[in-house]
C-alpha cells in the first residue's frame, strides 16, 4: 500500500476501528479480548490493496 492511497478500513485483532478523523488519521477500537497482549493492525485502501506486513505491538512483559 502506498502512503498516498485513501484508506478504506483499518482492522485491529480482527475488529474494525471507529474512524475519528478523515482518512483514518485518528481512530479507536474496542477489543472484546482484553487479555490480548499482542495487537495486530492491518489497513486496506479503496483499491482493495491490503498491507502485506501488519503493524504489530506487544504489550506488557515479565515481572
Amino acid at each position: 500500500m502506498k502512503a498516498h492511497d485513501t484508506i478504506k478500513a483499518v482492522i485491529v485483532n480482527g475488529t474494525a476501528v471507529e474512524v475519528l478523523t478523515p482518512n483514518h488519521a485518528e481512530w479507536e477500537v474496542r477489543l472484546k479480548d482484553t487479555a490480548a497482549l499482542k495487537l495486530e493492525a492491518i489497513a486496506e485502501d479503496v483499491h482493495g490493496n491490503v498491507e502485506k506486513r501488519p503493524q504489530v505491538v506487544t504489550l506488557g512483559g515479565s515481572s
